[in-house]
């Protein structure tokens, strides 16, 4: 397994990206909204947690979202 990713390494990023070469959709139906609080997280976790999104937001991976479903 190990040998296979060495060898096609190359179709590998080290940076998380994302495609527009395929998009897809969630039906939800008339399904009831789920909208959780997030959990209790130590301040250290949190600014973790925070950076981290911070980064990825930056690389476009992730975006905003005023949706009214939402889960930690």
């Amino acid at each position: 397994c190990y040998q296979l990713l060495g060898q096609l390494a190359s179709l590998f990023s080290l940076t998380p990206g994302h495609t527009h070469l395929c998009t897809h959709d969630i039906d939800t139906r008339d399904s009831p909204q789920v909208k959780n609080n997030i959990y209790r997280l130590s301040d250290r976790v949190r600014a973790n947690i925070k950076e981290e999104a911070s980064k990825i937001v930056a690389l476009g991976v992730i975006e905003s979202s005023s949706s009214p479903w939402s889960s930690p």
